[in-house]
């Protein structure tokens, strides 16, 4: 059989986690935090992927990329940055904010 989840978003949010391809956890953002690659959300494959809180599935913000295949953080000259791989579309790259609690996508 397959994997249970730890937990499941809540109804409200599910359609941020919609299509995701993968999720990749943020170290250094106060633990809790993911980035959600959204692929396709069965009618598009433009569609916004998501920076959640783990746990309470809180969606924080959200980016518009053409076929989200996997997010990447790393630091470039010291900065944190995230990077979006694409399929249908240009690889974006935003610097991370860290604003406590939460980071932002800039």
């Amino acid at each position: 059989g397959g994997a249970t989840p730890v937990c499941s978003p809540p109804a409200t949010e599910r359609y941020a986690i919609k299509g995701a391809a993968s999720a990749t956890h943020l170290p250094g953002a106060g633990g809790g935090h993911m980035l959600v690659a959204n692929y396709w959300d069965g009618a598009s494959g433009y569609v916004e992927s998501a920076l959640v809180r783990v746990g309470t599935w809180e969606v924080l913000q959200t980016v518009l990329v053409r076929g989200a295949r996997k997010w990447l953080h790393v630091r470039v000259v010291g900065n944190p940055v995230v990077v979006a791989a694409a399929f249908g579309g240009p690889t974006l790259a935003f610097l991370l904010s860290s604003t406590t609690p939460d980071p932002v996508i800039d």
